[in-house]
């Protein structure tokens, strides 16, 4: 008999298919998981979108400052026309001023975050009500609306919208009041 001192061609083949079995399977895994760690980075990007642009609008008061007054609140009207042009963005001055902006995410100065791959959706609406009326309490001879329902919506590259929802009170109504 002869020693053996190495490995037979076969034997190296096998050792081959092997281990190229055994890379494939681990790149397949590993593309897997970077695909998955780019969708929670879209969704985490439009969460923080939503976030910053719905804190923005609702830190805002309700009532323009420019025209309001205690004694001809009630003549105001809550949401009138927006007569800030969207490029104008850094003179919003109230929540009524984002109603209808559709674009990409900006500053509040204006300027761009570079997220043009991004939309941003803003709705204010001053009809909405919350369990049948849209005043806080048990008042409702109030003709004017004290509650705003605002939506932000973000649409990432995918296609896909994430959107988030708040009331806001308008204060400068009891502020007067009191």
């Amino acid at each position: 008999m002869r020693n053996s001192r190495g490995a037979t061609l076969i034997e190296l083949v096998l050792i081959i298919v092997v281990l190229s079995g055994a890379s494939l399977l681990l790149l397949q895994l590993t593309g897997q998981s970077n695909l998955q760690s780019a969708q929670t980075l879209v969704l985490n990007q439009s969460r923080a979108i939503a976030s910053h642009t719905i804190s923005e609008v609702m830190n805002k008061p309700v009532y323009d400052p420019d025209t309001f007054n205690c004694a001809t609140i009630d003549t105001l009207p809550i949401c009138p026309a927006r007569a800030e042009a969207a490029d104008q963005r850094a003179s919003w001055d109230n929540v009524c001023d984002y109603n209808g902006y559709t674009g990409e995410p900006v500053a509040a100065d204006g300027t761009s975050l570079g997220l043009a791959q991004y939309r941003v959706d803003i709705m204010v609406d001053d009809s909405a009500s919350l369990n049948g009326s849209n005043t806080l309490g048990s008042d409702t001879s109030d003709p004017q609306p004290t509650l705003l329902n605002i939506t932000v919506a973000v649409t990432d590259p995918t296609g896909s919208t994430l959107s988030l929802t708040g009331w806001r009170y308008a204060l400068e109504r009891w502020q007067c009041a009191n």
